[in-house]
């Protein structure tokens, strides 16, 4: 059974995470119907990290949670470690045009 599978099952159980005291959700704009089920009922407190450009599962059902969840405070990075400001310029200036996000 893949990973999929084992989250059905945990889903299925109805898991109570009430002895956490937050849950920290990474990739929350490809969360799956699974995880949300699970998510949003627990009574702890919730991070969502997530960047809605990439979002690339959609098509297996996929949602983007960071827009379902009420936010209390939103951050966002200023600054990428993974490239350089030539190419954070090309990616800005190509969501301008083509996304109209600025």
């Amino acid at each position: 059974m893949g990973a999929n599978g084992y989250l059905k099952l945990w889903h299925l159980q109805r898991p109570t995470l009430d002895k956490y005291d937050v849950i920290f959700i990474d990739e929350a704009q490809d969360c799956t119907p699974a995880i949300m089920d699970i998510m949003l009922p627990q009574h702890c407190g919730k991070i969502l990290v997530g960047d809605p450009h990439q979002q690339i599962y959609t098509f297996r059902g996929a949602v983007n949670a960071l827009n379902l969840v009420e936010h209390t405070h939103l951050y966002y990075l200023t600054h990428s470690f993974r490239f350089g400001s030539e190419i954070a310029y090309i990616g800005a200036t190509i969501f301008q045009v083509c996304k109209k996000v600025k």
